[in-house]
């Protein structure tokens, strides 16, 4: 397997053998927050604290301030911008979207 061609190689995410990206770009940072969000408080043996409060089983309207609060602790190289919406077909599911704004050099 050919090594990257990167300075600072940083896996992706989600993880597939062979892919990187470089470290402090956006597809880096984009890489860092689905990892907190793809994450439970407490699941990381190494770092229970990590992740956000995981919404499944909450009641509807969801807390997006936690998770927002947790996306800025953990990555704060992002702004999270969150929206949720009930699913057409079962109103006791809610969808959670963040847009993630990144701060680069260039702006």
């Amino acid at each position: 397997m050919a090594t990257p061609q990167f300075e600072n190689p940083h896996w992706d995410f989600p993880f597939v053998r062979g892919n990187y990206v470089e470290q402090d770009t956006v597809e880096h940072v984009v890489a860092c927050e689905a990892r907190v969000v793809s994450t439970p408080i407490g699941s990381r043996y190494e770092k229970p604290e990590f992740g956000i409060p995981w919404p499944m089983f909450s009641n509807i309207p969801l807390d997006l301030g936690a998770i927002s609060a947790a996306m800025t602790r953990w990555e704060p190289r992002g702004q999270a911008n969150p929206s949720q919406y009930t699913d057409l077909i079962m109103e006791g599911i809610a969808h959670v979207r963040y847009d993630v704004s990144i701060q680069t050099e260039n702006q």
